[in-house]
C-alpha cells in the first residue's frame, strides 16, 4: 500500500448486527486510538439469502479474479467507497467478511478480520487475528482473545465510578457476568442455585459488596430464577439483561476488585482480561465446548489469564487487578498492523 498523505487514517467499520460481534472493531479502535489519529465511519451491512450466498461467494472470492466479483460483491451489500473512501476497513462476522474481502481487493484499502475466515482465503481479507488464525500467511494472527473497548481505569476513575455506585472505598466488590446456554454449555436449575450460594456466601456483610449482570443469552426465564435465588441485598446493582436491556460492562469493570465470567462467553473474558483481571471462569456440570472454544481455554489457562472456579466461594486478595497482558499483545499487533499501512 502507498504511504498515505492525510494526517488521519480513515477506519471504515463494517457492522453486521450480531452483538457478539460489535465490541470486537470497537476494541481494535480503542488501541488504535492509542497510537494513531484516526477518523472512524460505520457501515451496516445485511447479507441477502445467507444461506445461498455464504457458499457461493465462497467459491466465488477464493477462485475468481477480483475484477469479476468486486464490485458485485459492493453492490450486493449496498456498500460504496465513493463518498468515504477508508484506508482500513474492520470486520468481527462471517456474513460480512464477504463485503470485506471486496473493501481489501479496492486500490489502496486494506482489510482486517476480528474473526476466523472460516473457509475464505486469509489473502482476500488482508489482515485475519482469530483464535484459529493459519499463521502459515504472514497477516494471520493466532490471538489469545478479542480486543475489547473496556481497558484498566486508573485510581481516580475507580473512585469517582464506585462512589457513583454507592460502594463504599474499604468494601470488596465482585462483579459477576453471567451468559446462557450456548457455546457447548448447558445450564440446569442446580447450576444456578450453586452460583446464587457462591454471590450470598460472599455479599454476607457489608465489607462486600456484588455487581450483577446477565446477557442476552440467559434469557428471561433463567433471570425470574435467579432473581429467586439470589436476595435482593447481596446485589448492590443487578442488571436483568431480558427484563431491561442496559450496558453496564465500564461501570462495572471500573469499580470492582474482581470478575466471575461463566465460561460460554468469550467475548465477556476478553473485556473482563483488556481490564487488566484475571477472572474466575464459572462452569455448569453440562460443558461440551467446541474444538477451538476448548482450546482458547486451555491457552489462557496455561498464560494464567483465567482460573477455574472451584469450590463453594470466591476470595479475594487485594485488588487483582494488574498490567493486562491481552493490552500488551494487542498494542504490539496495532503497531504491525500501522507499519504495514507505513502510519509509523
Amino acid at each position: 500500500m502507498a504511504e498515505l498523505d492525510q494526517k488521519e487514517l480513515r477506519v471504515l467499520i463494517l457492522r453486521d448486527g450480531k452483538p457478539g460481534h460489535e465490541t470486537k472493531p470497537d476494541g481494535f479502535v480503542r488501541y488504535l486510538r492509542q497510537q494513531a489519529d484516526i477518523q472512524v465511519t460505520e457501515a451496516n451491512v445485511r447479507l441477502p439469502l445467507a444461506a445461498l450466498m455464504r457458499p457461493l461467494l465462497t467459491l466465488v472470492i477464493n477462485y475468481l479474479p477480483t475484477l469479476l466479483w468486486r464490485r458485485a460483491v459492493l453492490s450486493l451489500y449496498g456498500l460504496s467507497l465513493d463518498d468515504f473512501r477508508p484506508d482500513l476497513v474492520l470486520a468481527a462476522g462471517g456474513k460480512s467478511s464477504f463485503a470485506l474481502a471486496a473493501c481489501q481487493a479496492t486500490e489502496n484499502i486494506t482489510g482486517v478480520l476480528l474473526g476466523s475466515a472460516r473457509r475464505l482465503r486469509p489473502d482476500r481479507l488482508g489482515w485475519v487475528f482469530a483464535a484459529d488464525a493459519d499463521e502459515s500467511w504472514g497477516r494471520c494472527v493466532q490471538v489469545p482473545l478479542p480486543p475489547s473497548a473496556h481497558g484498566a481505569v486508573s485510581r481516580v476513575v475507580k473512585g469517582e465510578v464506585r462512589t457513583r455506585l454507592g460502594l463504599a472505598e474499604h468494601q470488596k466488590v465482585l462483579a459477576v457476568l453471567i451468559g446462557g446456554d450456548g457455546a457447548g454449555c448447558e445450564y440446569t436449575l442446580a447450576d444456578w442455585q450453586h452460583l446464587a450460594q457462591l454471590i450470598r456466601g460472599f455479599a454476607e456483610d457489608e465489607s462486600h459488596a456484588v455487581l450483577l449482570s446477565t446477557s442476552r443469552r440467559t434469557g428471561l426465564e433463567t433471570e425470574k430464577s435467579l432473581q429467586k435465588l439470589i436476595p435482593p441485598h447481596c446485589l448492590r446493582q443487578a442488571v436483568w439483561f431480558n427484563h431491561r436491556e442496559e450496558r453496564c460492562m465500564a461501570d462495572y469493570l471500573a469499580a470492582s476488585d474482581a470478575v466471575l465470567v461463566s465460561v460460554d462467553s468469550v467475548s465477556m473474558m476478553a473485556e473482563v482480561c483488556s481490564a487488566g483481571f484475571t477472572p474466575w471462569i464459572f462452569c455448569p456440570q453440562r460443558a461440551e465446548l467446541p474444538s477451538r472454544v476448548a482450546s482458547l481455554i486451555s491457552r489462557l489457562e496455561s498464560k494464567g489469564m483465567i482460573k477455574w472456579l472451584a469450590g463453594d466461594e470466591v476470595s479475594i486478595n487485594g485488588n487483582e487487578c494488574a498490567d493486562s497482558e491481552l493490552d500488551r499483545f494487542w498494542h504490539g499487533q496495532i503497531r504491525a498492523v500501522l507499519v504495514d499501512l507505513k502510519v509509523l
